[in-house]
């Protein structure tokens, strides 16, 4: 299904239940359909331990690292090294505890083991083992994915990664490998979800849009009251 076929099902819906023939700005409704699947994806995944389902999947494709120090002073080094995405990328969809929502984040090379996905704070004190001491963690900080390791010789020659995960504006994620993507284009949604956001929409939103305001007395004050929803 496309964004722009879910956004008709639920211009549908409101007709259908508000017997009405004025038009919901499409692009309302696109937001709508964008916040509440991250939302109900959020909420999948902190309710169970579960993988991120394939069909919600996104890849940014190759993106090429830079060596930055960790102190974001310019002028005050701290010489301790991190790697981090040259481009900053669209956000994604964030479990509990500030883990993003990614399926991957490893070498160009999938046959290569991924890196694991943490918390800034995570990373900080991640690696302090006898056992792993050479893993490398990814965190998701300001628009950008990090690379931390206790040992910099480990990952100092990495120069691209693979990123593939779950994002809250499924649009820019597409559009991030192909310019042409669009409304039109096939959306990264299951069937059960697509019930779930319809739902949702039609409890939560439609209501409010048929929900105005009125000041009815001319007492030159601000006597607000919301007027009937029309069913």
């Amino acid at each position: 299904m496309t964004l722009r076929e879910l956004t008709y099902r639920i211009i549908g819906l409101y007709r259908a239940k508000y017997k009405v023939t004025d038009s919901l700005s499409e692009r309302l409704i696109q937001s709508w359909i964008e916040s509440t699947r991250a939302l109900l994806v959020r909420q999948k995944l902190d309710r169970y331990i579960t993988a991120i389902d394939e069909a919600l999947v996104q890849s940014l494709g190759p993106l090429e690292l830079e060596e930055v120090d960790s102190s974001i002073v310019p002028g005050i080094p701290s010489d301790r090294k991190m790697k981090r995405t040259k481009q900053s990328i669209p956000e994604p969809v964030m479990r509990k505890g500030d883990i993003p929502g990614f399926v991957r984040v490893g070498p160009a090379d999938r046959m290569e083991a991924k890196f694991k996905v943490v918390s800034h704070e995570a990373a900080l004190y991640s690696g302090s083992g006898k056992f792993n001491s050479k893993d490398i963690y990814a965190f998701y900080i300001d628009g950008k994915v990090y690379l931390l390791s206790k040992d910099w010789n480990y990952f100092k020659q990495l120069d691209y990664i693979d990123i593939r995960g779950v994002f809250q504006e499924p649009i820019k994620a597409a559009q991030f490998t192909d310019p042409e993507y669009n409304e039109d284009s096939p959306y990264p949604i299951t069937a059960s979800l697509i019930e779930q956001i319809e739902a949702y929409i039609q409890q939560n939103k439609l209501p409010t849009v048929m929900s105005g305001l009125s000041d009815d007395v001319a007492n030159q004050r601000d006597n607000l009251t919301n007027l009937p929803t029309g069913e």
